[in-house]
């Protein structure tokens, strides 16, 4: 366990109050709370209090809302109601305490309900600016206390937070679910208790609720509960046969730095013989239900990795075999902002039943790094059953990386003949396999230059799918005609991802050199010299002579043909000298030398440079 100096040592509470109704906690109303902030800015926080409630207390009027039975269900807005003591005996009703003096009635907006379990969950939100970013150096205190517990009789409550802004911007937020589910064992029992900052940030201490943190409950035995950590995750070991069947109310506290969460939860012990009547999430799916050596249902926590402005969806797959019993739900209690379960889909009948549930969040600004989403599955039945708490951990990149080329290499030349279709392939890779890939022409192509279409990779829809990285290919290709021969042009792709709405797409370029031989032709299948002369407008044997080492009128396919003669250009030499001397038009000059396209007839020509000419033989 890590212990961090400056945080207060705590001690585990757990209340173990085995109740008489199995499936439903019969005492008070209070089943489960936790308060999580940040800071919006200098003093001033935002407290969320997510809390549930035992929907059936009281009277009607009591939580009153739009259900078929009068009481609320998801949408609507109930207060709290209760009372609270303090220690000279006076009772208040239920308040939220910022811990500076400052008090307020709760308003709890509802996000889920049910029926058979008897329960409301929802949340209630606060802004206060305290006048010190502590007290006098120690942490503010903000408190929810009352009465009762769902457990036990008369025992109340006091979920209590700890912010210090000299240290703290923001605290964990819970993720994990209210009541877990487990059934009675042997053997111990590790359960996530999963947290994390609006960030990313992970738990650093884990320690447990102590004195007035606890209200009015007793200490269990030691035996019964510890914390494991692994790798900054925080685990719950319990030994069920310690604690027995029934509700029982545990009071954590988890802390970064300063900043404490409380988690004041349930754990419902279950008779082992439910155990195979339990629903459960399908094996081979993101959550996944496995057993251990010791034969006890544990949860494997898969990590699925997404980027920031990128949507992260996958599919939960929940059955139950249980007699006449359905999938009724697949829950989740604290989504990170912005993400939501959606295409619920039921499949079978009762006693083979399946649910399909979609998760989908699109994670921005600072929401980056680790964040936990936890999931149960319960069923329909007059006794319910839970599959227990099941968790995925979900690491989001903060920097969305640049595609990079697999080819060509950098600074590549390609030597392309005339009169023929040249090409080269380009393809490229990308490390976030969330985006397609493009590759097109950094400017438009020109001279009969083409691109083909990109051929992309399936690139990963849903987080569970296989694909790792995303790649691409596009081809290249060019048939230049006769007057390109020295044609040399540094051409320049990009490679692209898609992007979309509020993504600025990474950009990669690679540029290559393509240059035309000069004076050559590459011989084609069926070419021999009486075609290959007049793709030059000259006779086969002019074709011939220039290539004194050619003993055959069909040149193998492959082989190389001369096509003119080389000439090496001497000072002072202009286009007209030249045409002057070798006897050709300063136009058939030009067509043969393609870098000689633009030149005038006085234009002098750079010393030393290499053309291509077909000098006039029958004339001095």
């Amino acid at each position: 366990m890590k212990r961090d100096q400056r945080f207060p040592v705590l001690f585990l509470s757990l209340l173990s109050v085995a109740e008489g109704g199995l499936f439903n906690c019969t005492g008070g109303h209070f089943r489960y709370g936790s308060i999580s902030h940040r800071q919006v800015s200098g003093y001033t926080v935002q407290f969320t209090i997510k809390t549930e409630w035992k929907r059936s207390f009281s009277t009607g009027s009591i939580f009153a809302g739009n259900g078929e039975d009068g009481r609320a269900v998801s949408g609507d807005q109930v207060s709290i109601p209760g009372v609270w003591r303090d220690p000279v005996g006076n009772t208040k009703t239920i308040l939220f305490e910022t811990g500076d003096g400052t008090s307020s009635t709760m308003i709890l907006t509802v996000t889920s309900y049910s029926l058979e379990e008897d329960y409301l969950y929802g949340y209630s939100m606060f802004q206060h600016t305290y006048s010190r970013p502590n007290d006098g150096g120690n942490d503010w205190l903000p408190t929810m206390s009352g009465c009762c517990r769902c457990v036990g009789k008369e025992i109340e409550f006091k979920v209590t937070a700890r912010v210090n802004l000299a240290y703290d911007v923001s605290s964990l937020i819970i993720a994990s679910v209210p009541v877990i589910e487990l059934t009675a064992s042997i053997y111990v029992q590790n359960v996530l208790v999963a947290s994390n900052t609006y960030e990313g940030e992970l738990a650093q201490s884990w320690q447990f609720g102590s004195g007035s943190e606890l209200g009015t409950a007793a200490l269990p035995p030691t035996t019964a509960l510890s914390f494991n950590s692994n790798a900054n995750l925080t685990y719950l070991m319990i030994n069920t046969s310690a604690v027995g069947e029934g509700y029982h109310a545990i009071v954590a506290q988890i802390a970064l730095d300063r900043a404490v969460t409380p988690y004041d939860f349930m754990f419902k012990i279950v008779p082992a013989e439910y155990e195979s009547d339990r629903p459960y999430f399908i094996l081979g799916k993101p959550v996944m239900t496995i057993f251990n050596s010791n034969g006890v249902r544990e949860a494997n926590l898969p990590v699925l990795e997404g980027y920031l402005g990128y949507e992260i969806l996958f599919t939960l797959t929940a059955y139950t075999g249980r007699r006449t019993a359905e999938v009724k739900n697949i829950l989740s209690f604290s989504l990170p902002e912005g993400a939501e379960l959606r295409n619920m889909l039921r499949e079978g009948s009762p006693g083979n039943s399946t649910m399909h549930l979609d998760f989908a969040w699109t994670p921005i600004g600072a929401q980056a790094n680790d964040h936990f989403v936890c999931f149960e599955a319960v069923d329909t039945h007059p006794l319910p059953l839970s599959s227990g708490q099941h968790c995925v951990r979900l690491f989001v990149f903060s920097v969305n990386p640049a595609p990079s080329f697999d080819s060509p290499p950098a600074n590549s030349v390609f030597r392309f003949f005339m009169a023929k279709m040249n090409m080269f392939d380009i393809s490229g890779i990308n490390d976030n396999p969330y985006d397609n890939l493009l590759i097109f022409p950094a400017r438009p192509l020109q001279f009969g230059q083409e691109m083909s279409n990109t051929i992309a990779s399936e690139k990963r829809i849903k987080a569970t799918d296989p694909a790792t990285k995303v790649s691409a290919a596009a081809t290249f290709s060019w048939n230049p005609n006769v007057t390109f021969g020295a044609y040399e042009e540094v051409i320049c792709f990009n490679l692209s991802q898609a992007g979309g709405p509020g993504i600025v797409p990474q950009m990669s370029m690679r540029c290559v050199r393509v240059v035309v031989e000069r004076c050559k032709y590459l011989v084609q299948a069926n070419d021999d010299l009486r075609k290959i002369g007049s793709i030059f407008q000259r006779d086969w044997l002019t074709i011939w002579s220039m290539n004194q080492g050619l003993t055959t009128f069909t040149p193998a396919e492959g082989s190389q043909v001369q096509i003119g003669r080389s000439y090496f250009v001497q000072a002072g030499d202009t286009l007209q000298s030249i045409s002057l001397e070798f006897g050709q038009t300063m136009d058939d000059l030009r067509s043969l030398n393609y870098d000689l396209s633009k030149f005038v007839a006085e234009d002098k020509i750079p010393t030393g440079l290499q053309i291509c000419i077909f000098p006039d033989t029958c004339n001095d």
